[in-house]
């Protein structure tokens, strides 16, 4: 993990030092989130998941503890709403709560909150808005609904809303801009139509915009 200039493009002396790759960043005014395979960051024991400073690079005491079945089965996509930290990925509990692979920790004490949507698999993506978390991955079921690899779970039950576009694929990355939901990954349908691997969904309805740009490959990031 690395900060760079927006202006220069120089890179800044910030380094964390994490132990292994980041897959996943949220950032706030005073402290950037980190996910990922890693074991530790700088001199501090960390599972999976960090708080590190902006200003020093050093971690934070922040340090809730991501229990997962390997080093392969870790954080993918963070979300920061309010005082929360929305946290995807694969995985079985948080600090010792049960929580399948969806969480929402606080960002004050590292706590997991009540909400627990649940997915019966991975969630690589997640989009969080004042109301609703868009989530996609490679699951069947979500928020108690079945849901193929993407979802909308409700902020405050956190059960799957009758938002359903389904997707025959992996969804391994999601934005949400306005009233649209843009989604990338290894599906050839989605939304009611033939989208191969990216698509822009009707954040109300879920139904697939016209938009249909063809990537001819897998879509990861967005």
């Amino acid at each position: 993990v690395a900060a760079i200039d927006t202006l220069t493009t120089a890179l800044l002396p910030w380094d964390p030092r994490v132990s292994r790759e980041v897959t996943a960043l949220a950032v706030s005014e005073t402290m950037a989130y980190l996910g990922g395979p890693f074991s530790s960051v700088g001199v501090k024991d960390r599972n999976h998941i960090a708080a590190v400073d902006v200003a020093t690079g050093e971690a934070t005491d922040w340090a809730p503890s991501v229990e997962s079945i390997s080093s392969d089965h870790h954080v993918y996509d963070l979300e920061i709403l309010g005082s929360t930290l929305y946290v995807a990925g694969a995985f079985s509990a948080i600090n010792g709560e049960p929580r399948s692979n969806i969480a929402a920790l606080d960002l004050a004490t590292g706590a997991a909150k009540p909400w627990n949507p649940g997915a019966n698999g991975s969630v690589l993506a997640l989009e969080i808005t004042p109301s609703a978390a868009f989530v996609g991955g490679n699951f069947t079921t979500a928020g108690g609904q079945p849901r193929n690899n993407l979802a909308a779970l409700d902020i405050a039950t956190s059960e799957a809303t009758s938002w359903n576009p389904g997707a025959d694929g992996q969804v391994n990355s999601l934005l949400h801009a306005g009233s649209v939901v843009y989604a990338g990954g290894r599906f050839i349908n989605i939304g009611g139509q033939q989208r191969e691997y990216l698509a822009a969904l009707d954040a109300a309805s879920g139904t697939a915009a016209s938009w249909y740009p063809k990537p001819n490959g897998y879509v990861e990031a967005l």
